[in-house]
Order: structure tokens, then C-alpha cells, then sequence
């Protein structure tokens, strides 16, 4: 059992810690619970003074950035510095992403782009997926997920809460001809590594019953949390209060 002290007031007796099971809170961050929530919030804050403590104040990471972090790590100090230390050394040889002629065909597909538009609940910016566009059979994974990553930094180069809301149209979808497993496999597995809570939410539209055999292979690549994010609206109307309309009509 993991647990943590944390330091409180205790009126006429000064300073007192006490020790917090961290099995509760590791169940809030695996159910999605904001960082922002009063369960959470004070155990990011003393993670992440414990981390600097030990490590400085790491630069290039933001508070914002070293909580991420902390999170993905169920903040596990140790293993978050670990994580930030293989991401900066990634970002060192893969940062900026080169635009070689290659890599601007896949993005010139439309198949991932990033929106001006933000998300309507959150005001995130919002991330299109087209999956529709989708070809595994004429593309490059290593161009694809170059351009992937350049267009997630784009996104990110606008937002201020470091994190974008996606929009996964399924619009026209042919499984047979559009699915990339190894594609989203590579993808998520890169931005699981380095970009790591940067999903606010990913809306996915239209859905139905050939979706859940997709949904339970896709799922399978997620952790808990991440798919506490996933929103499957039940109707055009319901997609309409998250996504702008000039998105949402474009696909359909």
C-alpha cells in the first residue's frame, strides 16, 4: 500500500502530517477525475513539490506540464522524473518535426488536422480526425505519425491549458478499407510517452453497432483513464453541444 503525508493546520497545535492511503486516490485518476478536483488537487501539489525538491525545477516543464505527468505516472515522483527525462531526450532528436515532402502529403490527407475551432464545453482546441481518409494500404506509418505529432504540436501551440479536445468523425467509414489498428497502436503509444494528459476529451460520432467491435480493440490500447474521456454522443444534436457546426457539417 502506497501511502503519502500530507501537512495540515490543526488549530492551536500547528503543523500536523498525516498519512493518506493512496489507493483512493489512484481509483479518482484511473476514473478520470480532474486534476482540478479538491480530492485530487492537494495530493498534485504535493507530489509535484516533492519533485522539485528533488529535481529542481526541471526546465522546460511548466507546473501544468510536471502535473501531467505526475498524473500519468499516479504521481509516482520517481517514476515521472523518469518519464520527463525519456521525453525530453525523445524531443531532443525528433522535435521539430522535419516537413519533408512526404510527411506534407499525409497531412495535406486531411485525415488528422488541426481546427481553428475550440471545443464548446471546455474551449479546447479541437483536433479533427477523418476516418474515412484513412488508407493503411498506401501509407507510410513513419510519415503518419510525423505528421500526426506535427499536427498535435500545432494544436497544443494555441492552447492554454496545454491539452486539445479530439473530434473522431466516423463519417463514411468502410472498415475494411479505412481501419489502421497499427497506425492508432503506434500513435497512441508515442503520445501515451510524450504528451501525455493532453486529451481533455475525444468525442466520437456517428456510432453504432459495428462500432463496439472496433471500440473493443481500440479500447484495449487505452488505459482506464483515457477512456473515461471518450464521449459517444447519441445524437447529431447532442455532438452539436461539444462540436462547433462548421466541423461537424464538413463530414457528413
Amino acid at each position: 500500500m502506497r501511502r503519502v503525508y500530507l501537512t495540515t493546520r490543526v488549530f492551536g497545535k500547528g503543523l500536523r502530517k498525516y498519512a493518506v492511503d493512496m489507493s483512493d486516490i489512484v481509483n479518482l485518476l484511473r476514473n478520470g477525475v480532474s486534476v482540478t478536483d479538491p480530492r485530487i488537487r492537494p495530493h498534485v501539489e504535493t507530489a509535484d513539490a516533492e519533485l522539485v525538491a528533488l529535481f529542481g525545477s526541471l526546465k522546460g516543464f511548466t507546473p501544468m506540464a510536471r502535473h501531467r505527468f505526475l498524473i500519468a505516472r499516479e504521481l509516482d515522483v520517481q517514476e515521472a522524473h523518469a518519464m520527463m527525462i525519456r521525453r525530453v531526450e525523445w524531443a531532443r532528436s525528433t522535435l521539430p518535426i522535419p516537413m519533408s515532402d512526404s510527411v506534407r502529403e499525409e497531412m495535406d490527407k486531411g485525415k488528422v488536422v488541426a481546427t481553428p475551432y475550440n471545443d464548446l464545453k471546455t474551449d479546447r482546441p479541437i483536433v479533427v480526425i477523418r476516418s474515412r481518409l484513412f488508407d493503411p494500404k498506401i501509407r507510410s506509418m513513419d510519415d503518419s505519425v510525423r505528421a500526426t505529432i506535427a499536427t498535435v504540436e500545432q494544436s497544443l501551440g494555441r492552447s492554454t491549458s496545454e491539452s486539445v479536445c479530439v473530434y473522431y468523425d466516423r463519417t463514411g467509414l468502410d472498415i475494411k478499407r479505412n481501419l489502421d489498428i497499427d497506425f492508432l497502436r503506434e500513435v497512441i503509444r508515442v503520445l501515451s510517452d510524450n504528451y501525455p494528459e493532453t486529451l481533455s476529451s475525444i468525442y466520437v460520432y456517428p456510432t453504432g453497432g459495428v462500432f463496439k467491435a472496433v471500440w473493443t480493440m481500440v479500447a484495449a490500447l487505452l488505459n482506464k483513464r483515457t477512456r473515461n474521456k471518450v464521449v459517444m454522443p447519441k445524437s447529431l444534436d447532442e455532438l452539436l453541444e461539444a462540436i462547433p457546426t462548421p466541423l461537424v457539417m464538413e463530414g457528413l
